[in-house]
């Protein structure tokens, strides 16, 4: 199976069925998709640490995977093709046993995956996804289903008439027609009936976020 845009293309591989691993509760650690794990680790999310002495400490909780095929399907547009993965980077802050503060707790969601180039993302999202296919339909506002194309922060969409690109974020530039990005294929720029629209990203309270 072929992506193509025209310009590069991207060769996916047959898998026969895919995997959809929902642990909201009562996850164990050592049933997680080892692909899932990866990619934690890859974006430097991946945290297993307790302690009840003063400073602060990060723990993992790995909630939603979708692996190949599924994940190479709308609202997923999984072009990395190691499927996309749900956590929630938890801290809990310890103050010192002389103050009368309770530990202090939050968190942050990150949808992980895969780039084209072989890079990874952790892509902060709203606090209340708990699936990974929430996580997506709220990236896009609710248009991951029409999605003709994704470059990363960035999708052509179909079922629209505004052709104006709007303002790219860090990485995407427009040369001739395409947009193009060092991680990604390039995109066509929009014609009539399509529309490109820009990721939204969550506020980050724990951890840190990278560029798709």
């Amino acid at each position: 199976m072929e992506y193509s845009d025209g310009k590069d293309a991207i060769t996916i591989p047959d898998y026969s069925r895919g995997i959809h691993m929902n642990a909201v509760a009562n996850f164990n650690i050592n049933a997680i998709d080892p692909r899932f794990r990866a990619m934690a680790e890859a974006t430097d999310q991946h945290f297993d640490e307790h302690g009840s002495k003063r400073g602060d400490y990060l723990s993992t909780e790995y909630l939603d995977y979708v692996s190949p095929p599924d994940s190479l399907k709308p609202p997923y547009h999984d072009y990395g093709v190691m499927g996309l993965g749900l956590i929630r980077v938890h801290r809990k802050r310890v103050y010192a046993s002389s103050c009368q503060w309770y530990p202090k707790k939050t968190f942050t969601a990150y949808l992980l995956g895969r780039n084209e180039s072989g890079t990874y993302f952790a892509h902060p999202v709203d606090r209340k996804c708990f699936s990974v296919r929430q996580a997506c339909h709220w990236i896009w506002n609710k248009k991951a289903d029409r999605i003709i194309m994704r470059q990363g922060d960035i999708a052509l969409i179909k079922g629209t008439s505004i052709i104006k690109v709007p303002d790219l974020p860090s990485g995407h530039t427009v040369e001739g027609d395409y947009i193009v990005h060092d991680s990604h294929p390039a995109l066509h720029l929009p014609r009539k009936g399509e529309r490109v629209i820009v990721a939204k990203r969550a506020v980050i309270r724990v951890s840190n976020a990278t560029r798709d």
